[in-house]
Order: structure tokens, then sequence, then C-alpha cells
């Protein structure tokens, strides 16, 4: 039975470190999305949370932080529904590449019992909602982050003059539409 709690314990250990040192973000699809300078930015940020799990997802996007992480959101317990939530993306901005354009508002807040707090958000870019994206954070009662899972998509060109008009963009798709015998006509305007 000792075996098999040290084997337990081992395992546990083991996991935990398999993957929760932060890493330069260098696979291909990171690299076509972010420029070096974002990358680096995000990697020497996470490279600080001595304390604190990272797990990345596809794109070299981080997906979830655990543990202590010494930052600190002064005013969080303030956040309420619909609130910008700017104080919390200005700490976690360069983990998660965001950009100008990006921005957070308060959807929930559910405070704990022992004095923590979730804090529910949903993101934006350019003023645009993402479906889906958001930050979602746990605060502890001195107020640090101790806890982030995401679903953040960084604003990569959020330019309002299109390169392309849409009947170009429709001409465009049905060419290559008919090319790939997967249509005769199409209509997108």
């Amino acid at each position: 039975m000792e075996r098999f709690s040290y084997l337990f314990l081992f395992l546990l250990i083991g996991g935990t470190a398999l993957g929760a040192q932060p890493a330069f973000q260098q696979n291909a699809d990171a690299e076509r999305l972010y420029d070096f300078a974002s990358r680096e930015a995000q990697y020497l940020s996470l490279s600080k949370l001595t304390a604190a799990e990272v797990e990345y997802g596809s794109f070299g996007r981080v997906r979830r932080l655990q543990g202590q992480t010494g930052l600190i959101v002064a005013g969080a317990n303030q956040l309420k529904s619909g609130d910008p939530a700017t104080i919390i993306l200005d700490k976690l901005s360069p983990m998660l590449l965001a950009r100008k354009e990006d921005a957070l508002s308060v959807r929930r807040v559910a405070p704990l019992r022992n004095g923590e707090r979730y804090i529910f958000t949903d993101q934006s870019i350019g003023g645009i909602p993402v479906i889906g994206g958001g930050v979602n954070v746990k605060v502890s009662r001195a107020d640090e982050i101790v806890a982030v899972s995401t679903l953040f998509v960084p604003g990569l060109d959020t330019s309002r003059s299109p390169a392309l008009s849409c009947e170009s963009a429709a001409e465009y798709l049905e060419r290559a539409l008919i090319a790939e015998n997967l249509a005769a006509r199409s209509s997108v305007c």
C-alpha cells in the first residue's frame, strides 16, 4: 500500500510538472498569427508566475492558469455585471496576446463563502462581441488572481475598411468553389 502511495504521489507531482512551465510559442500557427514580440512578451509575463501552472490551447494561446500568480487586481471586488473589466485585462494582456482593440466586460460576479469570487467576462474586439470569447478568473480575498480559464481570441485585424468589396469577395469565392468542383455558382452578397 505504501508503494502505491509513493507511485501515486510521483505520478501526481510528475503530471503537475508536465506542461506546467511556460514555453515560448514557436509552432507554425502561433508564428503565423502572432509576431515575435507578442509571443516573447507572453513568455516573459508567464515566466514570472513561478508558482502557477500554465496550460496552452491551439495557436499558442493560454487557456488556463492555476495557482499563486502574484497578479493583484485591486478593485476587483467592486466589479459588477456590465462593468468594463479593464483591470483584469490589463494584468493578463501580454499572457493573452491581447491587442489594444480587445476588451472585456463583466458578465457575472459569483462571491464564494471564503471571500474569494469568480468573475466571468465576455470579450469584444473593436466593440464587436466575440461569440464564446471571454476570460473567467477566480480572485482571492487579497485580490490576487489565483485561477484563469479563458477562451480569449486576440484581435488580429479589426480593420473596418476591408481590402475587398463584398462583390469582389463573392467573385473570388465563386471562382474558388468552381475550381474545386464544390459549386457551380455562389450567392454571397
